[in-house]
């Protein structure tokens, strides 16, 4: 029975390896796909041009301001999910899954079509311009990460023991001091690869 056993999980752990293997495969055959219609001479041209560099620049800045502001709003957010119980908690967290539903095209697209709208004109208008903007870029890739970032960090928050916040306050501690000083020290891990992850 032992040896059927040690047989067994031999030939799943055999299984579990190839399916990574072949998972790990077919990232590094389409990554090297890459280079076959890209001559080197040319490549380093277009790499090195001022339009390149600038989009480039421009990913980086987006992508960074909107991780920054994303985490910022996501933390607080995913706490009082993860904590508290308030009216339509369930309908805020059912709405909050619709980056993972919807595709990033189609959350692009529904922002372009509020600020088509009477308010959305105004906002644009009136406030920050977002349309056609690098706000405008900043403020998609938020609205595609921020429920994506709530979810993740609420996942994290849940593993957190209450019994630490009880501690702090208990001791004389604000909820307020008790988030900043015992709580996020314990989830700076998950806000890295939350950030990572968005």
């Amino acid at each position: 029975m032992a040896r059927q056993m040690k047989g067994l999980d031999t030939v799943f752990k055999r299984i579990v390896i190839i399916n990574a293997w072949g998972i790990f495969s077919i990232y590094t055959v389409l990554a090297f796909s890459l280079f076959y219609f890209l001559k080197p001479t040319i490549s380093f041209e277009i790499l090195t041009s001022s339009r390149t560099l600038y989009s480039l620049g421009l990913s980086i800045f987006a992508a960074t301001s909107a991780t920054l502001i994303s985490m910022t709003l996501a933390v607080p957010a995913a706490y009082a999910l993860s904590r508290y119980d308030f009216r339509l908690k369930s309908l805020v967290d059912a709405v909050l899954e619709l980056p993972l539903v919807v595709s990033p095209a189609a959350l692009g697209a529904m922002v372009l079509i509020f600020f088509n709208n009477p308010i959305g004109s105004w906002i644009n208008e009136k406030t920050i311009s977002f349309v056609f903007s690098v706000s405008g870029i900043v403020l998609a890739q938020l609205i595609t990460t921020l429920g994506i970032s709530v979810r993740l960090m609420k996942a994290v928050l849940d593993e957190v023991p209450v019994r630490y916040e009880y501690v702090a306050r208990s001791l004389g501690a604000s909820p307020a001091f008790t988030f900043y000083k015992v709580v996020l020290p314990i989830c700076r891990r998950g806000i890295l690869s939350s950030s990572i992850l968005t």
